[in-house]
């Protein structure tokens, strides 16, 4: 009789371990975010100093594409990030977009290509109805309504600088 109970105990021991172990495992999980979350790597996202100061936190949309997220700012309701997909591994230009984010809940409300010149749209701001985009010696100014009502980018007027900006002449 001895022998039957240890089993026994044995049997909830693993069974206490196990539960443990897929609580833990769970807690540990990455948080549910709004948007497609990468496929290509599942790890926890780690904690920022600065984690008060965040409201909300959304997934960039394009990440399973290959997007690499670059410029961020906010137009009205909307999160609007700018993005590139590299064509070649030792290049990082290529395709780019403009997605834009519903700013209380992160759904993806649409996005428009940027011309073959702007492949690494490091900055974005706007002034008024005009979206800029800062690229490599190259401005551009959009008409951000149209742009959205096209799906496609609407250029008011394009700016390029023969010296490298952020460096004396």
């Amino acid at each position: 009789m001895g022998t039957g109970r240890a089993v026994i105990l044995d049997r909830r021991r693993l069974l206490l371990a196990g539960a443990g172990l897929c609580l833990a495992s769970a807690a540990g999980a990455r948080p549910a975010l709004p948007g497609d979350a990468p496929i290509y790597d599942t790890r926890e996202l780690t904690a920022v100093p600065n984690a008060a100061a965040i409201g909300r936190r959304y997934w960039s949309p394009g990440l399973n594409e290959g997007y690499v997220p670059q410029g961020l700012t906010v137009f009205g309701d909307e999160i609007l990030i700018a993005c590139y997909r590299s064509t070649e591994r030792e290049q990082d230009n290529g395709p780019a977009r403009v997605f834009r984010l519903a700013r209380g809940d992160g759904r993806l409300l649409g996005s428009f290509a940027l011309p073959a010149t702007y492949g690494h749209p490091g900055g974005l701001a706007t002034a008024r109805e005009t979206l800029f985009v800062a690229n490599s010696g190259r401005l551009l100014a959009l008409d951000f309504k149209e742009s959205c009502r096209t799906g496609e980018c609407a250029p008011l007027r394009r700016f390029a600088s023969t010296r490298r900006w952020g460096h004396p002449s």
